[in-house]
Formats: structure tokens, sequence, C-alpha cells
């Protein structure tokens, strides 16, 4: 198994020199080892993603979009 992810962030600037992130994208790339079970392995990486720390810890939007990929024999 591999975890990969090259998040992004968007951040806007105010009129005091300030700023404030208003998005973060996740874009996890998980490879599975050969032979597990696919329907099982996107529904422990989405409840993994529902406890994320990133996710829980600011009031903005962060956005999820996992790529999903399994070795081959």
């Amino acid at each position: 198994m591999d975890y990969i992810d090259n998040a992004t962030g968007t951040i806007h600037s105010d009129i005091n020199g300030g700023g404030r992130l208003s998005l973060v994208e996740l874009h996890p790339v998980v490879t599975f080892a050969v032979g597990s079970d696919s329907e099982k392995d996107k529904l422990l990486h989405e409840l993994a993603h529902q406890k994320c720390f990133i996710t829980n810890s600011f009031i903005l939007l962060v956005e999820h979009i996992p790529i999903f990929l399994w070795e081959k024999k």
C-alpha cells in the first residue's frame, strides 16, 4: 500500500495585508496491494477522511478528490 497527496489551497488576501484559506483540496493517490478488496478499501478510505485532522481542523471547505489504484499481479 502507498499513499501520496499533492494537497493544494486557495488563499484570499484582505485589504489589511492579512488573509485566509478559503479552500483546501486533498488529492490522495492511494495504491492498494494485490488481492485487496476494492470496495472495502474505498470504504475504509472514506472513513479515514471523515476523521481527517485537516478536514476537522478548519472552518472552510476541504475537497477530497482521491485516485485509487490497485497493484497488478
